[in-house]
């Protein structure tokens, strides 16, 4: 299996992002190393997303290809652990627009007010204590 048109492309990708200037020898070298992480099953998307993450999240200024091979494995549970985090967070909010408006609750204290003011002029309401008690007790 060869990984050289990957190894390229990932190494290209690389120089890009660092904007750095190299030899075909260093380029060459960057490669081979791309091509040992390749064979040892990580993908050309899991490399690129790596050196992105560590350039954009982490703020490293990378000089040397040689610090994905180290960083690799650890850059990878963290963006796990963020998509996973985001996929949570749009699950709980589709989640909060699927509520009806009802069983959400009291957002705000006048809602809470409202809400039983407008149960009291239900024809149905009675005090439970009796006559003596029916009355407004939220009139200003």
């Amino acid at each position: 299996m060869s990984f050289g048109s990957d190894a390229k492309e990932v190494v290209m990708h690389f120089l890009k992002r660092t904007e750095q200037r190299t030899t075909p020898t260093t380029i060459a070298k960057m490669i081979n190393q791309v091509k040992s992480l390749l064979r040892n099953n990580y993908t050309k998307e899991e490399i690129i997303k790596t050196i992105d993450y560590i350039i954009d999240v982490k703020k490293v200024d990378m000089y040397s290809i040689g610090y994905i091979n180290m960083a690799i494995n650890d850059v990878i549970r963290d963006i796990n652990k963020e998509e996973k985090k985001r996929e949570v967070e749009e699950q709980i909010k589709l989640t909060k627009n699927n509520i009806p408006e009802s069983i959400k609750g009291v957002t705000h204290e006048y809602e809470s007010t409202e809400r039983n003011r407008d149960k009291l002029s239900r024809p149905s309401a009675k005090s439970r204590l009796g006559e003596k008690y029916n009355f407004d007790m939220f009139e200003k």
